[in-house]
């Protein structure tokens, strides 16, 4: 009961920190300014995020989400519940979920469909950085197939 509550609070997450943090490439923590990177390969392409966020906190048992999407409607989010710097397994009984989107489309890595992990290297009150690699398996939206990301990298600002 614990860890289905837990992947919907990380799924609402990772929706308000695609969505709700309203920072465009102005405010300090956004990409274009310099402060907030993301990237990752995604079926073997490069893929940049033109706005990061992250969410959550350095506070162990803080649930974190950070998340990434580009001009092109593609972002990539993910979200665990934090024990410090160490590696996140994604996986079945875990509360790690990753998410690839495109449009509407979307891809998963929660639970018990695909696998990856996160590994986060800084984990301050002011900011998160690691990298991530994961196997997605269709969510919603139409998708189909699997999408494999790797080299994902992120450095973002709470």
């Amino acid at each position: 009961m614990r860890t289905t509550r837990l992947h919907g609070l990380t799924a609402l997450l990772l929706a308000l920190a695609l969505t709700a943090c309203g920072k465009d490439a102005t405010e300090p923590g956004v990409q274009g300014n310099g402060d907030a990177r993301m990237s990752a390969r995604i079926d073997g392409q490069t893929w940049s995020a033109s706005l990061a966020l992250a969410a959550g906190g350095s506070q162990a048992g803080a649930v974190v989400a950070v998340s990434g999407s580009d001009q092109a409607q593609r972002s990539i989010a993910f979200a665990f519940v934090s024990a410090g710097t160490g590696t996140y397994e994604i996986g079945p009984g875990a509360p790690t979920n990753a998410l690839f989107s495109q449009g509407s489309a979307q891809w998963q890595a929660a639970g018990g469909q695909g696998s990856g992990t996160i590994t986060v290297t800084t984990l301050t009150a002011e900011r998160i950085a690691g990298t991530f690699a994961f196997t997605a398996e269709p969510a919603a939206g139409g998708a189909t197939g699997t999408r494999v990301v790797t080299q994902g990298k992120f450095d973002v600002e709470f």
